[in-house]
């Protein structure tokens, strides 16, 4: 695009300008803290590490601090001085090779010597990082990630099942077998054991903060659970520039690609930039006078490619595509100034490299069983997918009755069956559950007495709901939760709302009232009082989401011949060899691709349009599927 070679130029004079000041190098390959003077020749090798030479150093107006291409961080960066008008501090890239990288993703080196046998089947490993006060919330066994659990009394007891982990810093304790089974062998077919470092607060990994006059170009930031640039305080006057920011890491409403909420900057500009697989790829708060985005892109990113709500950043040249897919209509750009030239969103980009995010189907219906009759919806839009030759996902939640003929059909047309979830209690990393506030539970039942005890108060231990009523000793109750009379919270809600002096009923403040979840999942609790007010019986989700999974994974195997589900990992599942055969052709097909485009430029015009044909159907089968709604006013529940 043209565009592109006159915004090169531009920054060509920026480098030229900040070229009168000292130049300084950053190696993490050759570089070292303790020796390095800085030079080309003698670099040093972090930012924070022995000598803080970067993010506590000094630099003056015009400085540059090159980092070298081919080279990873798994540090944040943070400047420690602002440039000047006409003279910016830029940090910028040397040498040959992929773009110097910076990412919260700190690899243990997948080799039998780097684990060391705990007990039981424990293993632990140390995690090597340049964060300070880190923590980790993800740890990724090659493309999936597994299940934190609490430290407790320690992580040899924590540990139970496969792609369980524990982490006390720096160990990474995993599952695996006994003294004999290293998680190298544990794990081979995934290939990979990756923490995604962080730290309480959040981790920005390039973290601009009340500095001027600087120019950033020619970085990487992969896979982050926080912030991929993040500007804030009494920031301005900077330049963001052919920069990637990729978060690649699913937390929550994080992470965002690059953010600003600075103290109302006059002049921040992005430019040839690419945010994509964050939860916003570019998201702009708090107030400002001018943020500029051009010849810039946001795919594929959770909520939206372009959030701005401070109503000062215009875009333009911009393409933002296959942002919040998950719900129609998509919302590729929130709020932001349209400028020139921009990229319709119902066009398609031009893809190479496109297994580098490997995607098995373009969408995904979610909850099928989550309310009566989902069924139904889903089986009106099949000829949409058949008739061009593409799949979906249907993530399978038994909380009502299943059509388990229709879910039968879907399969054997080759659509993917998941495991999943019904209550919506996520689970979350709080080790201690038990009523701290913010409640990290949903609320299940509400239970009141209203007999002429006067006092009364109830008690779940174990599986056991107990009441103890004075003055009325006839009213005391005594239920295992886990009888099959009592054991969903249909069946309790109904049982308790059947016994005199007893008031009860679903609590509707939760995310979504669930009758077939079980009841053994209610949170323990201590003689609640349930006389003078009426009493929330909250959802353990430490172990409703287990229960619930295995539960799922098993209504499904049960009902769909032919489909096992060799592993499952919250919040869905991963399914058959036969899926998987056909992942495998697909990235296969387009491995071949990549090689042909490598080849020539002709070459790999026509291989990208190829590519680009893998997801031709994804605009007109969106379309379509509003219209359907439109006309037939039914809704998927979404999550």
């Amino acid at each position: 695009m043209k565009f592109r070679n006159h915004i090169f130029v531009l920054l060509m004079c920026v480098t030229a300008i900040s070229s009168f000041g000292a130049q300084y190098y950053v190696s993490s390959s050759t570089g070292s803290d303790v020796s390095g003077n800085g030079t080309q020749a003698n670099p040093w090798q972090t930012f924070g590490g022995a000598g803080n030479h970067i993010n506590a150093g000094s630099f003056s107006a015009g400085d540059t601090i090159y980092l070298k291409r081919g080279d990873t961080w798994n540090e944040p960066l943070i400047p420690p001085s602002s440039g000047s008008s006409g003279s910016p501090i830029t940090f910028d890239a040397y040498g040959s090779g992929p773009a110097p990288m910076i990412t919260a993703a700190a690899p243990i080196a997948f080799v039998s010597g780097s684990w060391t046998y705990v007990s039981g089947n424990t293993w632990k490993a140390s995690i090597a990082s340049g964060v300070s006060s880190p923590t980790v919330n993800l740890v990724k066994f090659g493309n999936l990630y597994g299940r934190k659990q609490p430290y407790g009394t320690g992580c040899a007891t924590s540990i139970v099942g496969k792609y369980d982990w524990c982490l006390s810093w720096p160990w990474l304790y995993v599952y695996s077998g006994n003294s004999s089974t290293n998680p190298v062998t544990t794990y081979a077919a995934d290939g990979s054991i990756v923490p995604i470092v962080a730290q309480v607060a959040g981790l920005p990994m390039i973290s601009v903060a009340g500095k001027k006059w600087l120019t950033f170009q020619h970085i990487k930031i992969q896979n982050f659970d926080y912030m991929g640039v993040s500007v804030t305080g009494d920031s301005d006057n900077l330049v963001f520039a052919n920069m990637e920011a990729d978060g690649m890491v699913p937390l929550g409403a994080v992470p965002f690609g690059f953010y600003v909420n600075a103290t109302n900057p006059t002049n921040i500009q992005f430019l040839n930039d690419d945010a994509n697989l964050n939860y916003d790829g570019y998201r702009f708060d708090g107030t400002a006078t001018a943020i500029t985005l051009t010849n810039c892109r946001g795919y594929a990113n959770r909520a939206s490619g372009l959030r701005d709500s401070t109503g000062k950043a215009t875009y333009s040249y911009s393409h933002f595509y296959g942002n919040n897919v998950a719900q129609f209509p998509t919302t590729d750009v929130i709020g932001g100034i349209v400028g020139s030239g921009n990229i319709s969103s119902a066009l398609a980009p031009a893809v190479s490299y496109f297994n580098t995010y490997p995607a098995r189907f373009s969408f995904t219906v979610d909850d099928v069983g989550s309310s009566e009759d989902t069924e139904d919806y889903v089986n009106s839009f099949l000829t949409m997918f058949s008739s061009r030759g593409l799949h979906f996902n249907a993530a399978i939640v038994p909380s009502y009755a299943v059509d388990w003929a229709s879910v039968n059909s879907w399969y054997a047309a080759g659509n993917e069956i998941d495991s999943h979830s019904w209550s919506h209690q996520y689970y979350t990393t709080n080790t201690n559950p038990q009523n701290l506030t913010p409640y990290p539970n949903a609320p299940a039942l509400d239970i009141h007495y209203t007999g002429s005890g006067t006092v009364a108060t109830l008690s779940i231990a174990g599986n056991v709901l107990t009441t103890t009523v004075t003055g009325a000793s006839g009213d005391n109750l005594s239920i295992n939760l886990a009888n099959a009379a009592y054991d969903t919270m249909a069946e309790l809600k109904n049982y308790l709302a059947g016994v005199a002096h007893y008031s009860v009923a679903y609590d509707t403040g939760g995310p979504l009232v669930r009758p077939n979840t079980h009841s053994a999942n209610l949170l323990n609790v201590s003689s609640v009082d349930i006389k003078n007010s009426t009493a929330v019986l909250l959802y353990d989700q430490t172990k409703l989401e287990p229960d619930e999974l295995s539960a799922s994974k098993s209504a499904i195997q049960a009902n769909v011949p032919g489909l096992t589900e060799s592993f499952f990992v919250y919040p869905d599942a991963r399914n058959t060899a036969r899926q998987d055969s056909e992942l495998e052709a697909t990235k296969a097909r387009v491995q071949r691709l990549e090689q042909i485009a490598t080849t020539n430029t002709e070459a790999r015009i026509r291989t990208e349009v190829q590519l680009g044909e893998l997801r031709d159907g994804q605009q007109e089968i969106k379309a379509l599927i509003q219209a359907h709604d439109s006309s037939s006013k039914k809704t998927v529940v979404k999550k």
